[in-house]
């Protein structure tokens, strides 16, 4: 039977159960509030993260800075400066007075403008003191004292009253009526309030003075006079309120009979004095003295030498601690004195708080380091020094990160100078000792000028003479050549394109620096042994008709096939470089700026013939290229620009390294 349910606009009127209605409607609340509940968490959030931010609102603290007195001050020359006093607080009314960082230039003795800057982050407020020059006569305030001391002892609760004072001025004027009294003493609890007296005569000139009230809360008040270490003696101030005072035993077992009293201590220690009265009451008080030391600070010293430098590393101490160190007539305070210069000995003087010194003399007990770096065209010399320990070689890099020996650049030797060629740009070298101690790096810079070998610049082809015997004649040898090369391919790391193109360098660049000659073009040339040819420069008759002649030399394949070999690639004797060719066609890049690098090649191919080249550096407007170009020219360093292709291609040095093994490091001449 079916069940049927009427809806009205009254309640009254509907058939659905009234308790049943309420649950329903507060079971769909609970599901409302369980399908919406991060919502709702999230709205009151807000919500309340509103309130807070409207009754709490962020605001930035601001830091004020107020001087005391006047903000522009005239003193006479030779008269104590008196601070007037400053303040600091924030927004939130927080004293900050102590954080207050105050800087000076003032200078009492000498006439002229001065600052003093007080300071808290970047606020900063400036007092402008000026010294001007003390006259005959001159204004002052005279402070009338109390038991002989301008300063007062009072005990907590004491009535304060002013002991007066009195100006005394060259014109006769009465000033006291113009005196300013700055600061307060408050008897109700101890301290020290100091109270400053001022006065400004008819120069303009601001005269002060200072009075110290020291409220204290004993019968008798023990104080230092001096609270910095010293080396020499210390007094301690002694003073007794009491009303019916008789007399002091001081610690010596000594008698005085005045209540206030200067006593002078040598020495360290814990000081007792004892007071009696007319009544016979006994008190007594104790002082420590800790600030005397005559002992003179204990230091030793070491120089150690870096690349670029001198570091002297001072190791010292002392019972008051150290103050500062002086060198060369300069101040230090850290014990890490860093040099531009090269220091094997040094004399420092050791200064401890209390201003004892003690000279030490520092050397560099031992270490290797490099003295000199300089350079003649692209051979840079490298110069080092040793003290006690050996030098074991060399680093090499073209940036700042020194490379390890297992991935090249470095060249094991025990020379204290040393010379290798390096391609244009910034040099990076390290010396390292016996015990792998390193120093550096030591820097030089390499310009592009310093290549160039194209005719027209003086240079002649060697044609005729070998050139063994040609450099025997110039007081060199090939020996002395083939080894610079091999240092060099060293130093630029084995196997790299970087070392092809400098053994291209060496090669040509080197004999043109140092004897304005040029290696012959020939075509077919070939070496595919490391160093360089002694028959090359040679002749040889051509076609056997005795009237012409061909120079033993290189051609262009030869000639970059022959840097490969330079740098660790082994190359069969009597195999042709076809694969220039073949990769021309298959594997080469458009002739662009980004596409060449150091050791890669340019190409061209075309029916007139073919012709390579080596990258060997960059320019912002071309590239720096070695050939062997042909036979009017022989082998040269010139500029390719980037704007001119003229038909040449780009091919990457990597098909090189790929195409051809590596021979072992251990077999390539160690360059010496």
């Amino acid at each position: 039977m079916g069940c049927r349910m009427y809806f009205n606009k009254e309640k009254n009127n509907t058939n659905i159960d009234p308790e049943f209605e309420e649950k329903t409607i507060l079971s769909n609340i609970i599901q409302l509030v369980n399908n919406y509940k991060f919502i709702i968490i999230a709205i009151l959030v807000v919500i309340i993260i509103s309130i807070i931010i409207i009754l709490f609102p962020n605001k930035k603290l601001i830091t004020y800075i107020d001087i005391l007195g006047e903000e522009n001050i005239t003193i006479y020359q030779g008269t104590d400066y008196i601070e007037q006093g400053y303040k600091a607080y924030n927004s939130n009314g927080e004293d900050l007075t102590s954080e207050i960082d105050i800087k000076s230039t003032l200078n009492i003795n000498e006439v002229g403008e001065y600052e003093i800057t007080y300071s808290i982050g970047d606020v900063t407020k400036t007092r402008k003191v000026t010294v001007i020059a003390k006259k005959q006569e001159y204004t002052y305030i005279y402070l009338t004292p109390v038991n002989n001391d301008v300063n007062i002892y009072l005990k907590v609760g004491e009535k304060y009253n002013e002991p007066g004072y009195q100006v005394f001025n060259s014109e006769g004027k009465n000033l006291n009526s113009n005196v300013n009294i700055t600061g307060s003493v408050d008897t109700s609890k101890k301290g020290n309030y100091k109270l400053i007296y001022s006065v400004t005569d008819d120069n303009n000139v601001t005269v002060t003075a200072s009075r110290t009230v020291i409220v204290i809360d004993t019968d008798i008040n023990l104080s230092l006079a001096n609270n910095s270490y010293t080396n020499g003696n210390v007094k301690i101030n002694v003073v007794v309120i009491d009303n019916y005072f008789d007399y002091i035993i001081l610690p010596d077992n000594t008698k005085v009979t005045t209540n206030t009293y200067s006593y002078t201590v040598s020495e360290n220690g814990k000081y007792t004095f004892t007071t009696y009265n007319k009544k016979g009451l006994k008190k007594q008080a104790s002082i420590e003295v800790k600030n005397i030391d005559r002992t003179a600070p204990n230091g030793t010293c070491a120089i150690d030498i870096n690349g670029t430098g001198s570091t002297i590393i001072i190791s010292a101490s002392d019972n008051s601690g150290i103050k500062k160190y002086i060198y060369n007539g300069k101040e230090y305070t850290s014990n890490k004195i860093s040099l531009a210069s090269f220091v094997e000995n040094a004399r420092i003087t050791i200064y401890d708080k209390a201003d004892n010194k003690k000279e030490i003399t520092c050397k560099v007990t031992s270490s290797v380091y490099i003295s000199d770096i300089s350079n003649d065209g692209v051979i840079v010399t490298v110069k080092s020094t040793k003290i006690n320990n050996n030098i074991t070689g060399y680093y090499f890099s073209y940036t700042n990160q020194r490379p390890n020996k297992t991935t090249g650049g470095y060249i094991s030797t025990s020379k204290e100078s040393v010379d290798v060629v390096r391609l244009p740009g910034t040099t990076y070298v390290w010396v390292e000792d016996q015990y792998g101690n390193i120093k550096g790096p030591k820097k030089i810079t390499l310009t592009n000028n310093v290549l160039f070998t194209t005719t027209g610049n003086g240079y002649k082809l060697l044609e005729g003479t070998s050139l063994s015997t040609y450099l025997s004649n110039k007081g060199w040898s090939l020996e002395g050549l083939n080894n610079l090369i091999a240092r060099s391919v060293r130093a630029a790391g084995l196997y790299t394109k970087e070392s092809a193109a400098t053994s291209a360098v060496a090669l040509e660049t080197v004999l043109a620096q140092k004897y304005k000659i040029k290696l012959p073009y020939w075509w077919s040339g070939k070496s595919w042994k490391i160093g360089a040819n002694s028959t090359w420069g040679t002749r040889k008759l051509k076609n056997g008709n005795g009237k012409t002649y061909y120079y033993y030399g290189l051609d262009c394949s030869g000639f970059t096939t022959w840097a490969y070999v330079n740098a660790g690639y082994k190359i069969g004797s009597g195999v042709y470089p076809a694969y220039f060719w073949s990769w021309w066609k298959s594997e080469s890049l458009a002739f662009k700026k980004e596409n060449g690098e150091v050791g890669d090649f340019i190409t061209i191919s075309k029916d007139s013939g073919n012709h390579i080249k080596l990258i060997v550096g960059k320019t912002d407007k071309a590239f720096i290229t070695a050939e062997a170009k042909g036979k009017n020219e022989g082998m040269v360093i010139s500029l390719h620009y980037y704007n001119k292709p003229n038909g040449y291609k780009i091919q990457k040095g990597e098909l090189m390294m790929k195409a051809y093994s590596k021979i072992d490091a251990s077999n390539y001449p160690s360059g010496f």
